[in-house]
């Protein structure tokens, strides 16, 4: 593993393990943000220690940090994340805020977090940063990342469809007989707001070159 995996590997070990106060953890979240140009203004400060240039990749580490922070993060210092205004910090490795909404970086970390979300049980963080990226990253915008890279295109979209079409079905079991499910994620509303986005995302293919095109949508959506 060379120098910059190896710093990645470090910072998700560190936040696995108890982080002993605030800035610490703002410090360790900070880094990984900045290599990938996701680290939010306000934030910049708490960057003490950056990373090498390129130690963090997308695809092989951001996965990993978003499970340790669902799993060690959230649970513990939610508060204290709250009462210092830093919680956004958190939710940008799921769902990156608007001034990073344009890169394409910030559609592949929202659609890993879809992935990595509805990979275990729906805890009251990870509904809420469904409700998000249910409203910031909208299916005609991920699938406009997914085919701009290069890498397993098909694979990555029919991914991406089974998870936006199950996240209704998974909250609300998630949830029981409680009937809290936000409103953005209640079936009707939801589906409603698919087929919106799909029509858009139908309509932006419709006016580009056959040639590279991507797999047909209807399929892709049975």
């Amino acid at each position: 593993m060379d120098d910059g995996q190896s710093v990645a590997g470090e910072v998700l070990d560190k936040l696995q393990r108890p982080v002993p106060d605030l800035q610490t953890l703002l410090a360790l979240l900070s880094g990984p943000l900045a290599c990938l140009c996701l680290l939010p203004p306000q934030f910049r400060r708490y960057n003490t220690t950056p990373l090498p240039d390129r130690s963090v990749n997308v695809h092989k580490h951001i996965s990993s940090i978003q499970r340790a922070l669902l799993h060690h993060v959230l649970p513990i210092w939610d508060t204290s994340l709250a009462e210092a205004q830093a919680t956004p910090l958190v939710e940008q490795y799921f769902c990156p805020d608007s001034f990073s909404f344009a890169s394409d970086v910030a559609g592949l970390v929202a659609n890993l977090a879809y992935s990595t979300i509805l990979s275990q049980s729906l805890t009251s963080h990870a509904i809420h940063l469904l409700n998000r990226l249910t409203a910031e990253y909208p299916v005609d915008r991920l699938h406009s990342v997914i085919f701009r890279g290069n890498q397993t295109k098909e694979i990555r979209w029919e991914d991406c469809v089974r998870n936006i079409v199950t996240t209704p079905t998974r909250v609300a079991n998630a949830l029981g007989e409680r009937g809290d499910v936000p409103p953005l994620l209640e079936h009707g509303i939801y589906f409603n707001n698919v087929s919106v986005r799909c029509e858009c995302l139908i309509a932006g293919l419709a006016t580009k070159p056959s040639k590279g095109a991507s797999p047909n949508l209807y399929t892709l959506m049975q």
